[in-house]
């Protein structure tokens, strides 16, 4: 399921722009960044598994937003939220999961003085289902 979040991300022009992303590096990170990465960048990783049920699975993900900016954080996490936010009306194309539902269910936001960066965490429920299962 993460790659899926991460082609949604990774897919979207608006969020690219933000973070000043190319083909080559969008900027976008599985669980960590490299130690010499510039920011804007997004780190993604499952946080916890969720409460799951007989039919869907369930996860909490963290996407963690880095920038010298404030404000451009925050900008980032908007359009994050308004590509990831959709509780029920979840359009995240996949081959091998039906996901069913993500929503923002919290996060927190601070200055880290010593690399000089604002660092957000937001994160998503999401309920899913394997293909085929």
């Amino acid at each position: 399921m993460l790659p899926d979040l991460y082609s949604k991300l990774a897919n979207d022009a608006t969020l690219a722009e933000l973070l000043g992303g190319s083909a080559t590096d969008t900027h976008i990170h599985p669980d960590r960044a490299a130690d010499d990465k510039a920011a804007p960048y997004v780190v993604y990783g499952v946080n916890s598994a969720g409460d799951s049920d007989e039919l869907l699975d369930a996860e909490v993900v963290d996407i963690n937003i880095y920038s010298a900016s404030a404000t451009l954080n925050l900008n980032i996490h908007e359009r994050i939220k308004s590509l990831l936010d959709l509780q029920d009306q979840v359009n995240i194309p996949s081959t091998d999961y039906r996901i069913f539902y993500c929503k923002h269910v919290g996060g927190s936001t601070q200055y880290e003085p010593e690399a000089r960066l604002y660092h957000r965490v937001a994160s998503y429920a999401i309920k899913y289902v394997k293909q085929g299962d």
